[in-house]
């Protein structure tokens, strides 16, 4: 018989797994367009978690840029002028109707986050 049964443990252990599926390389892939810069330079980085290597003038940047990939802290891989580059997603405007979706995940309040969490519905 199982008297050390948690419920709460096991909903948390496939709320972990779930999670770190919607955040790996395949599942943060995206597709879209950067259509403008909201700053007057752009931020130019060498990896996703990388320092920052260079900035460029707004007007030296041709619009639309293709997003190539979107990585799990949200910056953005495109190519500008033969050279790859990731950029911050608040330096930039997307296109409308490109959105990053993400899943609800159903997890104890007391294990996580209310904030983190959203509201799903």
């Amino acid at each position: 018989m199982m008297t050390n049964f948690r419920p709460h443990a096991v909903c948390l252990a496939a709320a972990l797994i779930a999670g770190s599926w919607l955040l790996s390389p395949a599942a943060a892939r995206a597709e879209g367009e950067i259509v403008g810069v909201r700053a007057s330079s752009l931020s130019l980085y060498e990896s996703a978690e990388g320092q920052r290597i260079d900035s460029l003038d707004r007007a030296a940047v041709a619009m639309p840029l293709d997003v190539e990939e979107v990585a799990p802290n949200r910056r953005l891989k495109v190519t500008i002028d033969g050279r790859t580059v990731w950029l911050a997603p608040h330096q930039v405007i997307m296109a409308e109707g490109v959105t990053v979706e993400s899943g609800c995940i159903s997890v104890s309040p007391q294990y996580a986050s209310t904030r983190a969490l959203g509201s799903c519905e």
